[in-house]
């Protein structure tokens, strides 16, 4: 219904102030919501009984969490919560007070606790301390109903309605504050999550070509030489080198050059998705770990990838550009270790370019 789609919105609006915390002022809402029920349906029954007084106070508590929860949206959060603890305590000890200990409002105290511990952001210390606070009063309030009659004495209180009224009423605050609260703090740890996934891919990540940056292969690298005890763990490095890159740049310009790079990575990334990784080495240079292969099998594999790239069409405005790359592959050797493949493959990759271009040298 659309009435209760615009309620919803309402109840679930944001604080107009940027530095206050929307979890507080729903909790406030919703808690305020369910006691307003509470009272409204505890001061029928005390109509229904001639306790014509307590529902009297019962009128007046409901309007208080009225005001509540109008509040949040216009004052700060942390006055309204002491507005709100205010409110509570004195309810509960008016009504114990008034109604004895039967009337079960000395209950609502836990609803009080819990609220309290899920929208203070004091040091753990204070909490204590108002917790301790919370289970005197309790004892306070059992202690004196012991030796002190009611102002009040009604057989309401015995009836399957007044204790089912108070039982679901402490249950239903207590589920939906914690509810609201870990709700709010389950989507912060997934905005967490998630912020700090787009950190590490942007530190990881060339931003131009969205393929893995140097700093990341060379982690990798270090990964798996550090895990490397079989056949099944070897690997081999490859450093690719687009021919005459710096022709295109001086022909169609660096923006048909940057083109060149991002169409050239979209064929290494796809190719190298189940083979290994692939980075950007610098400038025009990539670098290929081929994993689970031996060299003569990265070789092959670079064969049929330098054949791809030279059929490879890459438009740009008006114009079609062709590239070609050279390869050089070197097995990793543990001995050896890690900046000496890495030297090796490059100096292939050298040997490649002297020899002509546009081949594979292992």
């Amino acid at each position: 219904m659309e009435w209760m789609k615009k309620f919803g919105e309402f109840v679930f609006q944001d604080v107009s102030d940027a530095n206050e915390t929307k979890k507080v002022a729903l909790i406030i809402r919703i808690k305020s919501l369910i006691m307003g029920v509470y009272f409204l349906m505890q001061t029928i029954l005390f109509v229904a009984d001639g306790l014509y007084p307590m529902a009297f106070f019962g009128v007046l508590f409901l309007m208080g969490h009225v005001v509540a929860f109008g509040a949040t949206y216009t004052y700060k959060t942390k006055k309204v919560v002491v507005y709100v603890q205010l409110l509570s305590i004195s309810w509960i000890l008016l009504f114990v007070v008034m109604l004895g200990w039967d009337c079960g409002a000395q209950h609502f105290l836990f609803v009080l606790l819990v609220f309290t511990l899920l929208t203070s952001f004091r040091n753990t210390i204070p909490k204590l301390i108002f917790a301790a606070a919370i289970c005197g009063t309790r004892i306070g309030l059992y202690i004196y109903c012991r030796n002190y009659l009611p102002y009040y004495s009604s057989d309401i209180y015995d009836s399957v309605a007044f204790q089912i009224l108070n039982t679901t009423f402490v249950f239903v605050a207590i589920t939906f504050i914690i509810i609201m609260f870990s709700q709010n703090s389950i989507e912060m740890e997934k905005k967490l999550v998630d912020y700090n996934a787009r950190i590490r891919k942007m530190a990881s990540t060339d931003p131009l070509t969205q393929l893995f940056n140097r700093r990341f292969a060379l982690e990798h690298i270090d990964q798996l030489s550090k895990q490397i005890n079989s056949q099944v763990d070897m690997f081999n490095i490859a450093i690719g080198d687009i021919d005459f890159f710096k022709k295109v740049n001086d022909t169609y310009g660096h923006e048909a050059g940057d083109e060149v790079l991002k169409k050239v990575a979209d064929v290494l990334g796809s190719f190298m998705k189940k083979r290994g990784i692939v980075a950007r080495w610098g400038g025009e240079e990539f670098l290929l770990v081929f994993e689970g292969i031996n060299g003569d099998e990265a070789a092959a594999a670079l064969e049929e990838l330098r054949s791809a790239i030279s059929k490879l069409k890459i438009l740009y405005e008006d114009h079609v550009i062709t590239v070609t790359m050279t390869f050089g592959v070197e097995e990793y050797d543990f001995r050896a270790g890690i900046d000496k493949v890495i030297y090796e493959a490059d100096k292939k990759l050298y040997m490649g370019k002297m020899a002509g271009r546009n081949r594979v040298v292992f």
